[in-house]
């Protein structure tokens, strides 16, 4: 099991333009695949704390509090690459 933290997508441009609805759905919906690893269960092999991660599509994730945040829950076999800084 992994716990991990979707991007935050900003509601404004950097010049300041707000975002319509369209906007920020279509930004998440690209988004939606990366995520930061915030925690791991104690049979992860291959992802550890801290990396960025590339998941499935159909991955099923759960959501959470985790720290006081919302976070989702996923298991390891719905990582398709990972990337550490």
């Amino acid at each position: 099991m992994i716990v991990v933290k979707m991007p935050e997508v900003a509601e404004q441009t950097e010049s300041g333009i707000i975002k319509s609805e369209s906007m920020l759905k279509e930004e998440q919906g690209a988004n939606d695949r990366y995520a930061e690893v915030v925690s791991v269960g104690p049979n992860c092999i291959q992802v550890v704390i801290g990396d960025k991660i590339l998941l499935r599509n159909d991955s099923m994730m759960h959501p959470m509090q985790f720290e006081g945040e919302e976070h989702l829950q996923t298991e390891e076999y719905n990582v398709l690459g990972c990337m550490r800084d």
